[in-house]
């Protein structure tokens, strides 16, 4: 793969105790440009359907390793020679089997690989060997007399008899923290606050009167220095675990951009092929939609992207209507999540595929005609 380099300036157009904190804060600008590489294939061709949602990088967030489930293969995609490192392929029977139904993994600072899905905890080795089934599925069931689906996974840097996982209820619409105890196999639920607020939010779907799915409540989390980190797309708040102390915190926020909640409320239940489906699909994304809060390592800074989205009376071929514009917003925090700078970016106009930061920029994929790329924005 060779990059292609395009240089821009202008608007780039997309297609356990419990402690509450609330912050009010006055909105600043932020100066933006922004560039864009584009990775040629040469006849390699990366998988990007799903919009690199199941994927990691790399500590030093040298590499960015994606998970092609058609292939069942993890390509390892350098970002500093902007190429196609190689591909690992993964089994699915024998010592080394591991299920196309991955959730997602992580690199540890080791190397090692932490691997979820339904049903399944791994650890791989820097080869992507199995080395260790942590078995927590049946430490669940066994404790809980019931199965979660896996969200994300984390370890204790300082323990490593020590993961806590972050799961969710699919059954009762409700996320969970568990904090496990591998050496003595024990597990202890983290009592999450304001999940009935959350909930609020949640549309079930049904479809010739059976439920088949969800709409309107999504999660994000994250670790830095070993605080696990979880906030919505719904409410402007995080919820912080450090598993130093075993503290749970709360930060609020109400800002006037993006307030301090989604308004809209979604009715309970809706069916999959009807017009009320539409309508309250454009509702709630006319509203608010907070994004995942993500760490800025150059800067000590966190960052997190916020949206508010336009609809035109047009329909598209699923029956819903077209998005043709959306207000992106951009807030950035202090390390004690303390807003620094909150800021419409008209430079953006959609809401964003996978980013993160890499050496003081943001880096946000685009699938460009079919060609991995990513937008790199610089801000002051």
């Amino acid at each position: 793969m060779k990059p292609i380099f395009l240089l821009v300036f202008t608007a780039f157009i997309f297609s356990c105790n419990t402690k509450k904190t609330k912050s009010n804060e006055i909105s600043d600008s932020f100066e933006i440009t922004l560039d864009t590489l584009i990775f040629e294939s040469n006849d390699q061709f990366l998988y990007l359907e799903e919009g690199l949602k199941r994927s990691c990088l790399t500590p030093d967030k040298t590499f960015l390793f994606n998970y092609n489930w058609r292939d069942h293969a993890i390509e390892k995609i350098d970002l500093e020679s902007l190429k196609l490192d190689s591909r690992i392929n993964l089994e699915e029977e024998g010592p080394n089997g591991i299920s196309k139904y991955i959730t997602n993994f992580k690199v540890e600072t080791s190397g090692v690989i932490l691997i979820w899905g339904s049903r399944f905890h791994f650890e791989l080795d820097t080869k992507w060997d199995k080395t260790t089934d942590f078995k927590l599925d049946v430490l669940i069931e066994n404790k809980l007399g019931k199965s979660l689906f896996p969200v994300s996974i984390f370890s204790d840097k300082y323990n490593e008899d020590r993961l806590v996982g972050f799961y969710y209820d699919i059954k009762e619409f409700t996320p969970l923290l568990i904090d496990f105890d591998l050496k003595n196999q024990g597990l202890k639920i983290v009592d999450l606050p304001e999940i009935d607020d959350m909930k609020k939010y949640v549309v079930e779907l049904y479809s010739n009167g059976l439920i088949g799915g969800t709409y309107g409540l999504e999660f994000y989390s994250m670790m830095q220095n070993n605080k696990v980190i979880i906030n919505s797309n719904v409410l402007n708040e995080v919820v912080v675990y450090d598993l130093n102390s075993g503290e749970l915190n709360v930060k609020k926020w109400d800002s006037q951009l993006i307030g301090s909640r989604r308004k809209y409320i979604p009715p309970k239940q809706a069916d999959y092929f009807s017009d009320e489906l539409v309508h309250l699909v454009r509702k709630s994304e006319e509203d608010i939609t907070y994004g995942p809060m993500f760490w800025d390592g150059t800067n000590q800074n966190f960052f997190r992207f916020s949206y508010k989205g336009h609809f035109t009376e047009e329909k598209n071929e699923n029956g819903f209507f077209i998005k043709n514009n959306v207000d992106v917003f951009l807030t950035r925090f202090d390390e004690q999540l303390n807003i620094v700078k909150e800021s419409e970016i008209p430079e953006l106009n959609s809401n964003l595929n996978l980013h993160f930061e890499k050496n003081g920029e943001i880096w946000i994929f685009e699938n460009i005609n079919d060609e991995l790329a990513f937008v790199r924005m610089k801000w002051s």
